[in-house]
């Protein structure tokens, strides 16, 4: 992906550039922005906490500001197919689990297995009508409406993110 920024037409495959233009095209980048692609904010995936008791309030737990509960980080990209598992508590194990769940947070939700978590955390899963209900009421407005893309889009956004790991880091 640097060698295409800096001007290598060839750098990218077809697919890897048409998953480029697919992360354009939906917006990503109003979240995964500036040199790391992310990082460098904080967004709420819910308005408000829908949990009792709920030990993860995100940067509200560092700041103690009550506007800044339930915002996380804006996870960077840049080596992203490295950083697995995903979303800030590990709920997924790979990336194409994640562009799933971020095309349709609601349908996510509703069908979420936390099979793969360890079987502690999976004890810790609330996964029960109330709790999913309370989320869903609290979901931010630009979530709501799903995103439609093709099976194939969506592996074509797979290929651009790989395109973001540095050889380095590998």
């Amino acid at each position: 992906f640097d060698d295409f920024l800096k001007g290598d037409a060839n750098a990218l495959t077809q697919d890897e550039q048409n998953g480029l233009n697919t992360f354009l095209k939906v917006n990503c980048r109003e979240f995964h922005d500036g040199k790391l692609l992310g990082g460098e904010i904080y967004e709420p995936m819910v308005k408000k906490n829908p949990y009792e008791n709920q030990s993860d309030q995100g940067i509200y737990d560092i700041t103690k500001d009550e506007n800044d509960r339930m915002f996380f980080k804006v996870a960077p990209l840049r080596n992203v197919a490295l950083t697995g598992p995903y979303m800030h508590n590990g709920a997924y194990p790979d990336l194409e689990s994640v562009l799933r769940h971020h095309l349709n947070p609601r349908e996510a939700l509703l069908n979420y297995d936390p099979e793969f978590l360890t079987p502690a955390l999976q004890e810790t899963c609330q996964v029960d009508e109330a709790t999913q209900q309370a989320i869903l009421e609290t979901l931010d407005p630009i979530l709501i409406t799903p995103l439609e893309l093709s099976d194939v889009q969506i592996s074509d956004l797979l290929a651009f993110l790989q395109t973001l790991t540095s050889p380095s880091a590998i």
